[in-house]
């Protein structure tokens, strides 16, 4: 049986297919309580569009839900405009070469009929709750998306993909980007590594910490239950260069929460 924390988790995402067919995975976060509060759908900017310019032209995006058909959990289209009144609804993080981007997605609530969650904002991973929950390397964490677009027929469930921390979840990373000019150049963001065998339309995951935990206290090893802490969102797998040949690692890079 499914723990609330893993069904909330899956149910908050669902793919998304931009409007000149580029696809991803995104997830819902709830900002705010009661009439003030807002949802937002949170993914990567690739997944939107290729370019800040070629994103500012789009209309909408496509999500796919999960709506109660003759009795059956199925995935539907559902379009979301990306402005409302002549204003612009999509937010893209300010730094370039961070991959990060969200969509008011309030309208959503207006379909009582649709099957999903959100991840309240409460649960982004500050650095009072990463101390105060001692995240580390080598804790476990969920990855929920839809690698090659696959999913749960005929529901919109994602595939559920169990990581590792493999990096210091405030640190830096350098690697190799193509800047605004489109020419190559060393970029330094910060993140994380986690250890996951992830594939296309995996961008745009959330990385959940996995609440069951194992924590040393003094000697001895205990179970501790922790809250599904929202650490990230994952950019895609990370390669390198072995004798002129690219080379899959085995590495997803994630935006850490403070990009969110």
């Amino acid at each position: 049986m499914l723990s609330a924390a893993l069904e909330a988790c899956l149910q908050s995402t669902m793919p998304l297919v931009s409007e000149i067919g580029d696809a991803g995975t995104s997830f819902l976060v709830r900002q705010g309580v009661g009439p003030a509060a807002h949802i937002y759908l949170v993914t990567n900017k690739h997944v939107i569009g290729p370019t800040a310019e070629a994103r500012s032209q789009l209309q909408h995006v496509v999500l796919h839900p999960s709506r109660i058909v003759q009795g059956v959990l199925t995935k539907v289209a559902v379009q979301l405009p990306l402005f409302e009144d002549g204003a612009s609804l999509l937010r893209e993080h300010p730094d370039f070469y961070i991959d990060v981007a969200a969509i008011r997605a309030d309208r959503l609530l207006a379909d009582q009929s649709l099957e999903f969650r959100v991840i309240d904002a409460a649960l982004i991973a500050t650095d009072l709750l990463l101390e105060q929950h001692r995240v580390s390397i080598g804790d476990q964490v969920w990855v929920p998306g839809y690698p090659l677009m696959k999913h749960q027929f005929p529901s919109s469930r994602p595939i559920l993909k169990p990581g590792v921390i493999a990096s210091p979840l405030r640190g830096q990373m350098k690697g190799i980007a193509m800047n605004p000019d489109d020419q190559q150049v060393e970029r330094t963001v910060e993140g994380f590594w986690i250890d996951v065998q992830a594939a296309g339309g995996s961008s745009g995951s959330p990385v959940i910490l996995k609440p069951e935990r194992l924590l040393a206290v003094g000697v001895e090893t205990v179970p501790r239950q922790s809250p599904p802490l929202l650490l990230g969102v994952l950019a895609g797998v990370e390669y390198g260069e072995l004798d002129g040949q690219r080379v899959d690692i085995g590495l997803g890079l994630v935006f850490n929460s403070q990009a969110i």
